[in-house]
């Protein structure tokens, strides 16, 4: 998993999982199993091995972030209402760090799928101007990335090409993902 090498980290952790006594496996193989396959672009098959984990997680943060990576796959799914309450229970669990970042950008993007870029701008704004510093070489430039695309659908062309500009200036070589 952590050489991103997805698919096979699934197979793997599938191998040591027991989806037939679910309780028998132990967490962190379910999460990663999760996150594994909903890297590897296999949002339908993360959301049982998510929902493992979900079910026995009593740590905080680990909840956060396996409620993260579960609005995630129903994002993928374009299950946009499961994906929004999912984002909610999150966010009422008041993530803090890189969690609080990304379902952010979760609920902005499940308000540009909703077609309503005035919404997604605001939770964009967020992430790309007060919560990461600039340091941050990955999620930074997404959020302004998303940012810039919001402001642009909502006809905010000015401020849509100040954050442009910021971007390019402080992240020459960030590449846009493809789309």
């Amino acid at each position: 998993y952590n050489a991103n090498r997805f698919a096979q980290a699934a197979r793997f952790y599938n191998l040591i999982s027991d989806e037939d006594d679910p309780r028998a496996t132990p967490k962190e193989t379910w999460r990663y199993l999760g996150k594994s396959l909903l890297a590897d672009g296999k949002a339908e098959e993360a959301l049982p091995s998510i929902d493992h984990a979900l079910e026995v997680e009593d740590n905080l943060f680990w909840k956060t972030d396996g409620l993260l990576d579960k609005s995630k796959a129903l994002l993928a799914l374009g299950r946009l209402d499961e994906a929004a309450k999912v984002a909610e229970e999150c966010q009422n669990l008041r993530p803090e760090g890189r969690v609080n970042s990304e379902i952010r950008l979760v609920i902005g993007d499940i308000w540009m799928k909703r077609n309503n870029p005035a919404e997604a701008a605001k939770e964009y704004v967020a992430v790309a101007t007060i919560l990461l510093d600039d340091n941050d070489k990955v999620l930074k430039p997404l959020a302004m990335w998303k940012l810039i695309k919001a402001l642009d659908a909502k006809g905010d062309k000015a401020d849509a090409e100040q954050y442009r500009n910021q971007l390019q200036e402080k992240y020459p070589s960030w590449q846009a993902p493809k789309e």
